[in-house]
């Protein structure tokens, strides 16, 4: 009898094996190959996430909301080869942007954080530079001087251009993050305001192919005139589900449609994840 019960034993010891074995490589992220780039906007409700890889580097920029601590990020990380962030980037302090940089700061090593000099007073900002700083997290300022190059992948700071703005959305940090001829814009939360002053500055670095839209698609960003120098063929707006603001607002779908941009939603499509390779982009998936 004990024989028995000592077999059965084992085999449910490795019956359970297999089945965490198999849980853990359910849903795997294949990494992008040599001269691939992955760009992945994450499902993360009400805020922003993505996630850029190469074979050369991981960068990510902005962290989701405060509430799920990042789990979004942390849960598609695991699910990758994924063991170190090259450059993390951090737009504005606002906690629907910084709410999971703790989270990933304790998991991950982090090689460097680009993050404006903006300061504010809640206690997810509070976590994020303390988590920076027990991590020992090299943090550079985020200004229109900043680049990054990862081998064929360069990461490219254009605004802020100067010391004030009258609100932090506007004092955000846009990036431009370049593979090989294709392009990609990821504008925080950031008003016409800024993108006025964009198109004054440097209209030549806004021809993009990938466009992250600012705000999750509030009218206050987006204009005609700037969609008119952007030209995407891909626009994504990360929102919630029946988001109190009722965004993305109609006015900005329909100026994107004017401009011939694919758009895609996070609130109705999910996760969705671009690949470029041999000069092509392609929606590899959508997930919810």
């Amino acid at each position: 009898m004990k024989l028995h019960r000592a077999t059965a034993l084992l085999l449910l010891a490795t019956l359970l094996l297999l089945s965490c074995s198999c849980g853990r490589g359910r849903g795997r992220i294949e990494a992008p190959g040599e001269g691939e780039a992955q760009i992945t906007f994450l499902n993360v409700g009400q805020a922003d996430c993505a996630v850029i890889r190469t074979a050369d580097a991981v960068i990510v920029v902005d962290t989701g909301c405060e509430a799920s601590d990042g789990a979004e990020l942390l849960t598609y990380l695991e699910n990758t080869d994924i063991e170190r962030i090259d450059l993390l980037v951090l737009t504005h302090p606002h906690e629907d942007h910084i709410g999971g940089a703790s989270a990933l700061l304790r998991e991950y090593v982090v090689g460097e954080c680009l993050m404006t000099d903006l300061v504010d007073n809640s206690v997810v900002f509070r976590k994020t530079l303390d988590a920076l700083k027990a991590e020992g997290c090299k943090v550079t300022r985020a200004f229109d001087d900043v680049l990054r190059e990862y081998g064929a992948l360069s990461v490219e700071v254009l605004s802020p251009t100067k010391e004030f703005y009258s609100t932090v959305n506007d004092a955000g940090a846009v990036i431009r993050v370049r593979f090989g001829d294709k392009a990609m814009l990821f504008m925080a939360d950031v008003s016409q305001t800024v993108e006025k002053e964009l198109l004054q500055l440097c209209p030549e670095d806004l021809d993009v192919d990938i466009l992250k839209v600012a705000h999750h698609g509030s009218a206050s960003s987006t204009s005609p005139e700037f969609l008119a120098a952007v030209t995407p063929q891909y626009a994504v707006i990360s929102c919630g589900v029946g988001n109190e603001y009722e965004l993305p607002h109609v006015d900005v779908l329909l100026r994107l449609a004017r401009v011939g941009a694919s758009v895609h939603r996070t609130d109705t499509e999910g996760t969705a994840t671009f690949l470029v390779k041999d000069g092509e982009i392609s929606v590899k998936q959508i997930n919810k």
